[in-house]
């Protein structure tokens, strides 16, 4: 008995541990949580921290802020962008929504998984990766289509 006591205190505590370490890893990113996942979603690819990592420069091309938004999310300072329909910036792929200037952050595992990376706008192209796209998150600024 004494045994198993020490044996769930001590996986207890490896478990709190890797809560505590995984939110010092995201920080201002915050954790990913979901309360549930679509059926096309391996919750094994889910990615760990919610925001995108240029949250506080969500903006194409290097185009710079509008404005600030009034509740200060991310979504609402994005630019609109008429150009390429998708693209790398920064290492990061997006592209562009519905054609009129509103455009996201992919992530791989239809928009649930890492955010989709890059080294030159070929690599982003929707057509060849149909698993990536515009990012989800519950509470998540940098996620969806906006400008």
């Amino acid at each position: 008995m004494k045994f198993t006591t020490v044996l769930v205190s001590l996986l207890a505590a490896h478990v709190q541990a890797g809560v505590v370490s995984l939110e010092a890893e995201c920080g201002d990113l915050q954790v990913m949580s979901h309360d549930s996942l679509p059926a096309n979603v391996d919750p094994s690819q889910v990615r760990k921290c919610k925001e995108h990592p240029l949250r506080l420069s969500p903006n194409v091309k290097g185009h710079q802020l509008s404005g600030t938004a009034e509740d200060g999310s991310a979504l609402e300072r994005r630019d609109c962008w008429y150009g390429n329909p998708f693209g790398c910036s920064d290492g990061y792929c997006w592209k562009t929504c519905l054609g009129d200037g509103r455009w996201c952050w992919t992530a791989w595992d239809n928009g649930f998984g890492n955010w989709q990376t890059c080294a030159a706008d070929g690599e982003c192209d929707p057509k060849e990766h149909p698993n990536a796209n515009c990012g989800e998150g519950d509470g998540c600024d940098s996620c969806g289509c906006s400008c």
